[in-house]
């Protein structure tokens, strides 16, 4: 696979993943981007070498992507390059969650501090077990 292959396929990846997890039919983003289907199609099969930048921003737009996104899938640039911090690292969906909650507003800052003291808590039993010599239970004295 050529470079621009894989540079098509990211594009692809990129736009048919976030149409699809949005519950986003064609004909919607057709309808709110004002791009035809057959060139969103193309574009979602990886199948245009040469992206048309006013129509892949008009996608972004429509599927909430930072258009700055599809030209460093396109190979234009790198995160860097282009401003944007680091990739996140693939995390569990449950620890993407813990951290949106630390730092979501519409939490009180109490609800924030008592699921920060939680989660304290159970980092530092997990690092007791960690240390723990093979037989020990951590936490548990011996006489």
């Amino acid at each position: 696979m050529s470079a621009d292959e894989r540079a098509g396929e990211r594009l692809a990846s990129l736009l048919r993943d976030r149409r699809q997890a949005l519950g986003y039919t064609l004909a919607h983003v057709v309808a709110e981007s004002g791009v035809s289907e057959s060139a969103i199609k193309r574009y979602e099969r990886g199948l245009i070498e040469s992206p048309n930048p006013a129509q892949i921003v008009a996608i972004c737009k429509v599927l909430g992507i930072n258009p700055r996104e599809a030209a460093i899938a396109v190979g234009f640039g790198t995160r860097e390059d282009f401003g944007l911090p680091p990739e996140e690292p693939p995390y569990p969906e449950v620890i993407r969650q813990l951290g949106r909650a630390l730092t979501d507003e519409q939490f009180t800052v109490s609800q924030r501090a008592a699921l920060e003291h939680a989660l304290r808590g159970a980092f530092e039993a997990w690092q007791m077990a960690l240390s723990a010599t093979p037989g020990d239970t951590p936490g548990v004295r011996r006489r």
